[in-house]
């Protein structure tokens, strides 16, 4: 999963860049045909990748806590702060893991061979 998650992981935009290639208003259309490609469990984390805050869900909050509480939390979406998105247990260790992926990349990936 994580290889198809990686080469999708800004395709509906995200906290870090704002250039989408899917439409994160009408997902379902766009979340199927990603679903088709992927697989669902890789275009349901991709989505909430970008629909969310990473910044502050992910790095301030749960790295800086150090565990991901077992129950999950429900937070905004990131250009929707009125709508919300319970995020599992499991989704916040897929978001943790891919989000720290995502930084290690962009300071130790293709920016060293420039």
């Amino acid at each position: 999963m994580s290889a198809q998650v990686g080469l999708f992981h800004s395709a509906y935009s995200n906290s870090y860049v704002n250039l989408a290639l899917l439409n994160p208003q009408q997902p379902s259309v766009d979340r199927a045909q990603l679903q088709t490609s992927i697989g669902a469990e890789a275009a349901d984390i991709v989505y909430k990748f970008c629909i969310i805050n990473r910044q502050v869900i992910v790095v301030e909050t749960l790295l800086a806590q150090g565990a991901i509480p077992p129950q999950g939390i429900v937070v905004p979406r990131l250009r929707h702060s009125t709508k919300t998105i319970h995020l599992s247990a499991k989704s916040l260790r897929d978001l943790a893991i891919f989000t720290m992926a995502d930084i290690g990349n962009q300071y130790f990936g293709w920016q060293d061979q420039l």
